[in-house]
C-alpha cells in the first residue's frame, strides 16, 4: 500500500509539530516491513482514517477560503455604501455653499450654527404651499445652472 498520496501524507505527518497518536502509529506501521496480519489490518484502518482527516482538512480550507471571499465581498459592499453616503453628504454641503450658508474655502458655517439649524428645522416643519416650493425650485435650478457654467 505505497501509493503516492500515502507517501506524501506520511511526509506531511512527519513535518507536523505535534501529530496525533493515530498519525504517529500510522507512520510507525508504514515504516515497519514485517507487519503481522493484525498490524496490516490496523494500518489499513489508519490509512482510511487519515484519508478522512485529509478530506476534512481540505473541506475546512475551502470553508475558510469561502469565508474570506464573503468577508471581502461584504467589506466592498459596505465601502461602496459608505462612499455613496459620503458623496451625498458632500453634495449637500455643496448646496449649502451655493446658498451662501457655508464658506467654500474654509468649509465653515457662515451663520450662527444654532440659527442655521433653527431656520432649516423650521423650513422642514413648515407647511409650504406648492407655488412657494415651485418658486424655490426655479431659483435653485437657476443657481445650479449658473454654477455649472
Amino acid at each position: 500500500m505505497n501509493d503516492k498520496w500515502l507517501i506524501e501524507r506520511i511526509e506531511h505527518i512527519k513535518n507536523k509539530k505535534s501529530p496525533s497518536d493515530q498519525q504517529r502509529l500510522l507512520v510507525l506501521l508504514m515504516e515497519k516491513d514485517d507487519k503481522t496480519p493484525k498490524e496490516e489490518q490496523d494500518f489499513k484502518a489508519l490509512v482510511r482514517a487519515e484519508k478522512a482527516v485529509a478530506r476534512l482538512e481540505k473541506a475546512a480550507e475551502k470553508v475558510a477560503s469561502s469565508k474570506t471571499k464573503v468577508s471581502k465581498i461584504l467589506k466592498a459592499e459596505r465601502s461602496a455604501k459608505e462612499k455613496a453616503r459620503t458623496h451625498e453628504l458632500i453634495k449637500s454641503a455643496g448646496l449649502l455653499i451655493m446658498a451662501g450658508l457655508v464658506d467654500s474655502i474654509t468649509g465653515k458655517i457662515l451663520w450662527d450654527p444654532e440659527e442655521l439649524l433653527g431656520a432649516l428645522s423650521s423650513m422642514s416643519e413648515a407647511q409650504i404651499d406648492l407655488s412657494k416650493k415651485s418658486l424655490w425650485k426655479e431659483k435653485g435650478a437657476a443657481l445650479l445652472q449658473k454654477r455649472i457654467k
